[in-house]
Formats: C-alpha cells, structure tokens, sequence
C-alpha cells in the first residue's frame, strides 16, 4: 500500500455502532468505507467481494461472530482485524488471532484513531522497506 486510502469494512449486528464508527472514519480523507455488514454472513462476502485494508468487527454477534468470520478466512485473504465488543472478554482471544486492536464500545474517538494509525503503520511498512533497501542500493552505488 501506498499513499492511496484505507479500504475499511464495518461488521457489527448494532446499526448503531456501525454509524458511530462510520461517522468517526469520515473524519479521515484517507479512509474509504468499502461497505457494512450486519452479520458474518454477509461480511465473508464482502471480504471476498471488496478486499478490505482493515476489518472492524464485533466479537459477539449471533451465528457467525467475530472470531468466526477470522477463522472461515485463508490467511492471505485476511484484513487486519480491529475488534469491537461491549466487554473485554475475548481481548486476549483476539491478540490470539493476531487481531490489530481490540476497542471496547462505545468506541472512544482516540482509540479507533490510535487503531487506524497502526492500520496505517502496517500497510504502509512492506513499502518503506522497499525504500529503505533502495536508497541502501543507490546510495552504496554512488
């Protein structure tokens, strides 16, 4: 990823959630909702569908929850995963998955930015390593 912006799929049961962390997203000009899924159903879908950056996704939906969606995954079709719930109780259980962050709802402004940044931070490595080894080349060259 480059300086193109963050494709973002929301996940939660509660449209009310989904519009509070829809709301906080449109803050940032390099965010792009890429579509909104109320069960995890319809977001395996849309992870096939659209190919998400980022995944926000509660933890405790019916049927086909949180960890759920992660698992049904092939690793390389994986988002980074942020987890949304209204308790901690499966935080270490998304670490577990290799969950980018965990935020507890209502979902406080400075988190998902916090969140967002390390999503940014992520994506963006492979390329500044990229850069890194070719100024490491051109600058041995000269």
């Amino acid at each position: 990823m480059n300086t193109s912006k963050i494709k973002v799929l929301l996940v939660d049961d509660e449209p009310v959630s989904r519009e509070r962390i829809r709301k906080l997203l449109s803050l940032d000009p390099d965010i792009l909702i890429v579509g909104e899924s109320k069960n995890g159903r319809e977001a395996l879908g849309a992870i096939a569908r659209s190919a998400p950056d980022v995944a926000i996704i509660e933890a405790d939906m019916p049927i086909l929850g949180g960890f759920g969606i992660v698992s049904a995954l092939f690793p390389a079709a994986r988002p980074l995963i942020i987890f949304t719930s209204d308790t901690t109780e499966h935080a270490v259980r998304a670490f577990d998955v290799n969950a980018l962050d965990y935020l507890i709802k209502p979902v406080p402004t400075d988190r998902l930015h916090q969140a967002m940044m390390r999503a940014r931070d992520v994506l963006t490595a492979p390329t500044r390593l990229g850069e890194l080894q070719g100024q490491c080349v051109m600058g041995a060259a000269q």
